[in-house]
């Protein structure tokens, strides 16, 4: 039993020597790659160009509904359900559209950052193994103490040849 308790302690001992944890601030480093101007810039762009399809859509609902309204009167039962039947898929189409524009600005933001996490993630690799790392935790993760002699946010920073922002 002795010899099971001994060889345990050892093998424990031996697991931890070997383990060496860095932290590193991902957020931080991407907020101070310059790429992430060109990503916002094109996400606005995108935004823009949804909200004016958007507005024309709202526009042309409008045009249906006012020419609807000058035209009730003097026009037949069956022109008027054919009109109605045109304005309410409009409607259907702009609430639609509502719904999906804000998940089509989500899908484009991962499309233009993919490429970014990326590069971060090449960055943090190379700095893990050239400095030994066994593993890297990213803070603001939930990470309730990180010792700052492990952090290598500056290292990745000079791998990627970015400046921090202050």
């Amino acid at each position: 039993m002795k010899t099971i308790t001994t060889l345990f302690l050892f093998v424990s001992l031996a697991a931890f020597a070997q383990t060496k944890v860095g932290t590193v601030d991902s957020d931080y480093l991407l907020a101070s790659m310059p790429e992430l101007k060109e990503v916002q810039t094109s996400i606005e762009t995108y935004g823009g160009e949804l909200d004016s399809q958007f507005k024309e859509m709202a526009t042309n609902y409008q045009t249906k509904v006012t020419e609807f309204q000058s035209l009730t009167d003097t026009i037949s039962d069956a022109d008027k359900k054919g009109k109605q039947d045109v304005i309410m898929g409009i409607e259907q189409d702009i609430q639609k559209f509502r719904q999906n524009s804000q998940q089509l600005i989500q899908i484009r933001r991962d499309e233009l950052m993919r490429p970014l996490y990326t590069k971060l993630g090449t960055a943090i690799d190379a700095v893990a193994k050239q400095k030994g790392y066994t593993q890297v935790l990213t803070l603001g993760n939930g990470v309730a103490y990180f010792d700052p002699s492990q952090d290598i946010t500056q290292a990745v920073a000079d791998n990627l040849k970015i400046t921090l922002k202050q």
